[in-house]
């Protein structure tokens, strides 16, 4: 199984290559980007505190 932190990574990869979409897919999708990098940075946060 993959880390669920590498596939957060990949997802937010993912959000970067993706083109914008219009209307209301773009509001969900910058939310979604946004909730992914939220919770990527309380990630590394976390494991700078560990080291």
């Amino acid at each position: 199984m993959q880390h669920p932190f590498r596939r957060l990574k990949k997802q937010k990869e993912d959000f970067k290559v993706s083109p914008r979409a219009p209307g209301e897919d773009q509001r969900r999708s910058r939310h979604l980007y946004e909730e992914l990098t939220a919770r990527l940075t309380e990630r590394e946060n976390h494991q700078d505190r560990r080291t």
